[in-house]
């Protein structure tokens, strides 16, 4: 965790902005900043001192937080940091974390009695969140490879934004999965927040951590943990897979308190036709533990490659115009762009996720009028 990144951050719970940073752990590393811009806005926990009084940033950026704690002394709520990302979870999902991180919290667990508390989900869209915590937990730390062909698919996802639009931006990449959305930007330029409900923070660290203004953060869409000083919110593939969806969308809404800040969203349009598959494996897979689940969508992918990809490609490298015409129709072939495994992840995805959904066009435009906002452009695309 970056120092920088606790200027931007509240507590959850109360909304509260007085919040105490304790320090377990920390290490140098090598980061090195050129800009002798100071980055923090209301105050410089690195020196303790006001931000008026800092000249660069330089120093603080050499260090990394790799354990400690965020305390909240409005309300007494407690946020652990464990392996360089803050958990700002609501309390119900304490438990996940306990389960995931056994060691940290046996090493201190005087300092946080409050996890070992645990809290029952007590309605369905609590359980359905807790379940997709597990759920991208395990896909996101399964299939976490950063490869060269995602910059591309960030800017056909993105799109109609481009590599310039993002310079000297704070962007908010809401559901950042293992991290591939989040990489791009702080590439281009700009600053990110890249947040997660689930462990693949884990991942997003990882991949992101040559990035020194890529901040990690672990948090829920409906209880963002932060300041509202974002340029630009973005979330990509997370609104249809949330319990209330238009809620998850109205929460990030709320976050644009800046002149000229921007809202992008990326969510599936109605599925027809043979996504109609997926439809019937659901209840089944669902039912299955993420192992077994795991090789039934290789078996999956493996299909679509003989029956689709394979075909596709072959047929591409003939010459002749009325082919090209008749494999253009050809439905699910993008993949023959991508790795294996890109096809293997999405079919775990489409199968493991508990809630999902499809919208229209008009759906999603009533959703930006409803909140007020301005210059809104839906885009049809491929799938979404």
């Amino acid at each position: 965790m970056k120092f920088r990144l606790f200027d931007l951050l509240i507590c959850p719970e109360c909304k509260g902005e007085n919040l105490r940073l304790k320090i377990f752990s920390k290490r140098m590393i090598d980061h090195k900043i050129d800009s002798n811009k100071v980055y923090c806005k209301y105050h410089c926990e690195f020196y303790n001192r006001d931000v008026n009084d800092v000249e660069n940033c330089e120093e603080c950026f050499s260090w990394e937080i790799e354990e400690g704690k965020i305390e909240c002394k409005d309300c007494n709520t407690e946020y652990p940091i464990i392996k360089g990302v803050p958990r700002m979870l609501p309390k119900y999902l304490w438990d996940n974390l306990v389960k995931f991180h056994k060691e940290f919290f046996k090493r201190y667990k005087d300092k946080f009695g409050g996890y070992f508390t645990l809290l029952e989900p007590n309605n369905f869209e609590m359980k359905k969140t807790k379940e997709t915590l597990e759920s991208y937990s395990y896909q996101w730390q399964t299939f976490d490879e950063m490869i060269k062909e995602w910059k591309t698919y960030f800017l056909d996802f993105i799109y109609p934004f481009e590599e310039n639009f993002f310079r000297n931006k704070l962007c908010l990449d809401a559901g950042a999965g293992f991290g591939r959305f989040s990489y791009y930007p702080a590439e281009f330029g700009a600053e990110v927040v890249s947040m997660d409900l689930s462990e693949a923070v884990q991942s997003s660290y990882k991949n992101n951590f040559k990035h020194p203004f890529c901040y990690v953060v672990q948090g829920d869409i409906y209880n963002l943990p932060f300041k509202k000083d974002f340029d630009f919110i973005y979330s990509i593939g997370v609104i249809q897979h949330l319990p209330k969806k238009e809620e998850g969308f109205v929460s990030l809404v709320k976050y644009l308190e800046k002149k000229d800040s921007k809202i992008f969203i990326w969510v599936y349009s109605k599925r027809k036709g043979l996504y109609n598959i997926v439809n019937i494996l659901r209840p089944i897979t669902l039912k299955m533990p993420h192992r077994i689940l795991n090789t039934f969508s290789f078996f999956m992918a493996i299909l679509q490659e003989i029956l689709i990809l394979i075909p596709y490609k072959l047929l591409n490298k003939i010459p002749i115009r009325r082919i090209k015409k008749f494999i253009d129709k050809i439905p699910y072939t993008r993949y023959a762009h991508y790795p294996f495994r890109h096809n293997w992840a999405d079919w775990f995805d489409r199968l493991s996720v508990p809630l999902t959904g499809g919208f229209t066009k008009e759906e999603i435009e009533n959703w930006f009028k409803k909140q007020g906002l301005k210059e809104i452009n839906v885009i049809s695309r491929t799938t979404g």
